[in-house]
């Protein structure tokens, strides 16, 4: 099996421009502004007399209100050019990386175990696929529950319900779990899909008392289509709409093509956006990213392991990208004097610092007793342009420093911070950050 390299694929998934591509690869087209950040034309798939193709700018997708075809820049030239995977790679290349080298397009150190390792995983990507198009249908459906499912989820005139407008809903991919029944797996029978390999990826859950009987896992929830960096769904984030819930989320199951320790939600959107502005913002769930990105803000990500790896940050670290945070804004439990979201930010952006990024934090501000995190509180871009961002040490500083403890306490809030400073690679900066703190607590000789 030929196996183009990462790297390439990355490299087209940052640099087309899906509204490019279109007009490029069928001439006459014309794009229609259709709100912010999108725009719209007669469908290239089928034919029309009213445009129906939107073009997001922000996820660089595409989705057809009237055939259901959907994708990015990659499936896009599959679907027109009636090519594969590896043929749409090159075509892009050709088009939009000329100066790009490919001598080495192919991974060529594959085994025959890892071959078959691809291979299941490739299955896995295709089942996937199949249920997000189950999902999408549901979703659509003309039934009470779907309906309640779009209210909650959609965004409608004049009313205060639902999350994100409607158009945002459709192009991301949105779907439902019915509530009762085994749907999907009557679908899956139907369709001759591995049950078992379903229970792997975890569509499908099985009795442990009666093997082979098999049951659906996700019930009464929206889906939300967690990709990888190449658009393909991994999994699923899984959100009750029933208030009265126990569990508000369900997130995938580890398996060949998913890890929660080292995936990234939002990745194949933020991509482009982070090479373009060498920043990305990193919010605490599914949820924050999707306010974010369906406000044109493209390049936010999270992580839904409650935590950042190295391997996830690293990952940014080839686009000499800035780190900017944005924590939760929640009351601290009794005794504490932090709240989650703060702790969240402590840990994460002392990693990110140590990895030699440049860390800054957007605070979400206190109201009252609330709890807000990026979902609730950023509603309107004109709220997204008021939050300040302070560089992560003035941040963590101001956060531990007190003027009214004791003397050793202080000596070891400084102690503190001077561990982060050193891991600045600018001297520049070092010494900017170093002046602000001796003005503001004072202490210079310590300092």
């Amino acid at each position: 099996m030929k196996h183009i390299k990462d790297k390439y694929i990355d490299i087209v998934k940052s640099r087309v421009d899906i509204c490019q591509l279109v007009v490029d690869l069928c001439p006459g087209t014309v794009l229609k502004p259709s709100g912010p950040h999108r725009k719209k034309c007669c469908c290239v798939f089928h034919q029309e007399e009213s445009p129906s193709l939107m073009l997001d700018t922000t996820m660089n997708r595409y989705k057809c209100y009237g055939c259901g075809k959907s994708g990015d820049v990659i499936s896009f030239v599959e679907e027109c050019q009636g090519v594969g995977f590896i043929d749409a790679i090159r075509c892009l290349l050709d088009m939009y990386c000329p100066d790009v080298d490919t001598h080495d397009l192919f991974d060529q150190s594959s085994t025959p175990e890892q071959e078959e390792r691809d291979r299941k995983a490739e299955t896995m990507y295709i089942y996937n696929q199949y249920a997000q198009e189950f999902f999408r249908a549901q979703y659509e459906a003309d039934t009470e529950e779907a309906a309640a499912c779009r209210r909650y989820a959609e965004k409608s005139d004049g009313s205060s319900t639902g999350r994100w407008d409607k158009d945002f809903c459709r192009t991301f991919g949105l779907g439902y779990s019915p509530a009762r029944g085994n749907k999907f797996l009557e679908y899956a029978k139907k369709k001759g899909l591995n049950l078992q390999i379903l229970v792997e990826i975890g569509l499908l859950g099985e009795d442990d008392s009666r093997p082979g009987n098999y049951y659906d896992f996700y019930r009464g929830r929206l889906m939300i289509p967690q990709r990888d960096r190449y658009g393909r769904v991994q999994t699923f984030t899984a959100r009750s709409i029933n208030p009265q819930a126990s569990i508000k989320y369900l997130n995938g199951r580890d398996s060949l093509i998913y890890r929660k320790s080292t995936s990234i939600f939002g990745i194949d959107i933020a991509m482009k956006a982070a090479r373009q502005s060498g920043k990305v913002y990193l919010v605490e769930g599914a949820p924050d990213v999707m306010r974010l990105q369906s406000l044109g803000i493209a390049n936010v990500i999270a992580s839904l392991g409650g935590s950042w790896s190295k391997e996830q940050l690293g990952y940014f670290s080839k686009f000499s990208c800035s780190l900017c945070f944005i924590p939760d804004c929640d009351k601290p439990k009794e005794g504490e004097k932090y709240g989650a979201g703060e702790k969240f930010v402590f840990a994460n952006g002392r990693l990110a610092t140590e990895m030699g990024f440049q860390v800054s934090v957007r605070e979400i501000p206190k109201e009252g007793n609330i709890k807000q995190d990026a979902d609730s509180y950023i509603t309107c871009i004109e709220r997204w342009e008021g939050l300040t961002e302070k560089d992560f040490i003035l941040w963590y500083a101001d956060k531990h420093y007190d003027t009214e403890s004791t003397n050793d306490d202080q000596l070891k809030v400084i102690s503190d911070v001077c561990d982060l400073l050193v891991n600045i690679q600018s001297e520049v900066l070092q010494a900017s950050l170093l002046a602000d703190l001796k003005d503001k607590y004072r202490k210079a000789s310590v300092w």
